[in-house]
């Protein structure tokens, strides 16, 4: 029965992420509310979902919307890179194509970490994103354990496009929240240490 009523509850979180990116420069505030959620099933505190999760939105809306912009900005200087480089007539050596793929893959690491950031802590901009781009970088086994969680769909697509069509449903209902749970198992374990360390309470928006 706890199981069950877990999942029941990710699967409310789904539905409300869902619906609360349709604007689309509501993503980074959506994710964050998402993840101010899910963090708290990973300490195992009381919550309660749909509260929560609004909770969650309206303490992020703000500063969440600016970070959806820098990262817009950002995705499309990744794709106009892209888009030169695919180019017939131009010629890019391996060493550059490396190095597009290697900030490709900081850039989406970044901003995984900016949503948990984000859910948990009260920061401006800039340093959100510094930090971030430090826990990205220094902790690099979750870093690619977080990606590789957050890749699942792309594979399937790319394996069994079939089957992933046919259980559409099924993905839409359950692994936007459970991803984030399974990743804020990750992200309590990191968090923690910081703030031990720095001798602060942990600042619980």
């Amino acid at each position: 029965m706890v199981v069950l009523g877990k999942a029941a509850d990710l699967v409310v979180l789904s539905l409300l992420w869902i619906l609360c990116c349709i604007p689309v420069v509501t993503i980074v505030p959506a994710t964050a509310a998402l993840y101010y959620v899910t963090l708290k099933m990973a300490r195992k505190e009381d919550y309660r979902p749909v509260f929560h999760f609004f909770r969650g939105l309206r303490d992020n809306l703000k500063q969440g919307s600016i970070l959806t912009l820098v990262f817009a900005v950002i995705v499309i200087l990744l794709y106009a890179d892209y888009r030169i480089m695919t180019l017939p007539t131009q010629e890019i050596g391996a060493i550059l194509r490396a190095v597009f793929l290697l900030l490709s893959i900081l850039g989406v690491a970044v901003m995984l970490y900016t949503f948990a950031l984000q859910a948990q802590f009260a920061n401006p901009v800039f340093r959100t994103l510094k930090n971030a781009a430090i826990l990205a970088l220094s902790k690099l086994p979750n870093t690619i354990l977080l990606l590789f969680l957050h890749s699942i769909p792309v594979w399937a697509v790319v394996i069994a496009p079939d089957a992933v069509w046919k259980t559409l449903p099924l993905w839409l209902l359950l692994f936007p929240a459970a991803v984030a749970y399974l990743s804020s198992l990750r992200f309590v374990k990191i968090v923690a240490p910081l703030i031990e360390a720095a001798g602060a309470p942990e600042e619980d928006k």
